[in-house]
């Protein structure tokens, strides 16, 4: 569906060039700016390329060996993917997410190093939603009986993959990885590395806003308007 409105998108304002690209992802898989720079300014190897970003799964000290990656760099994710105009336009390409090149390119396709994919990340508040709206199974939220310690501990669960051994299993330190990885991998967002304190679960910190979602899950068990959660943060955040 995506993709259908992209192309009637360029149809109707023209001016797409065939080398133009198309840059196919889910929003939480980011390219780097660097490596955004440089698909903006350099021909690509390729009609279609991929990614090779990397998996924290939720805190930046760790890297996940995921199930798709780069050809042959197993700590990195082969998302988003990475069209050049004019094979979708030919209809080699229908333009979507692909995790795998192989069945266009075997074991051999070009990808751009650099980004990253935070999946797994601590915010309880999208925890919960994620939980709550997932197609691939059913979750439900508890509203009474919590105290901020338990949210504390319910985030920090959440970011050090407690219960979750498969996926720990598969995790290395950052300091472990060999001269590969060197010099681009990891790559923190801009937006994140400047303003950490604004998001702490992704630095294994209890983040503050924890006793607001307090507070609403109390009012929500109690039947009670929860409008004026604003007043029950006890550490201001900076914009």
């Amino acid at each position: 569906m995506g993709v259908a409105h992209v192309k009637y998108w360029a149809q109707q304002a023209g001016g797409f060039g065939t080398h133009d690209l198309l840059i196919s992802g889910n929003v939480d898989e980011l390219i780097s700016r660097e490596t955004i720079q440089k698909l903006r300014w350099c021909e690509i190897a390729d009609t279609v390329i991929s990614s090779a970003t990397w998996m924290p799964l939720g805190t930046l000290d760790r890297v996940f060996r995921t199930d798709w990656p780069a050809v042959d760099l197993e700590y990195t994710f082969a998302l988003p993917t990475i069209y050049r105009w004019d094979g979708i336009l030919k209809g080699d390409f229908k333009g979507g997410r692909m995790f795998s090149l192989e069945e266009f390119r075997g074991w051999e396709w070009k990808y751009v190093q650099g980004g990253l994919h935070m999946t797994n990340i601590g915010f309880l508040p999208h925890a919960l939603l994620k939980d709550l709206t997932g197609t691939e199974y059913k979750g439900e939220i508890l509203l009474d009986n919590h105290t901020l310690h338990m949210l504390d501990r319910a985030q920090l669960d959440i970011s050090g993959l407690t219960n979750k051994e498969l996926l720990s299993e598969r995790t290395s330190s950052l300091n472990t990885l060999d001269e590969r990885y060197q010099g681009w991998l990891p790559y923190t967002p801009w937006f994140l590395a400047c303003n950490q304190k604004r998001y702490p679960y992704w630095y294994s910190n209890p983040d503050p806003r924890n006793q607001a979602l307090l507070y609403v899950l109390k009012m929500l068990a109690t039947g009670k308007d929860y409008k004026a959660v604003h007043f029950f943060v006890e550490q201001p955040i900076s914009p």
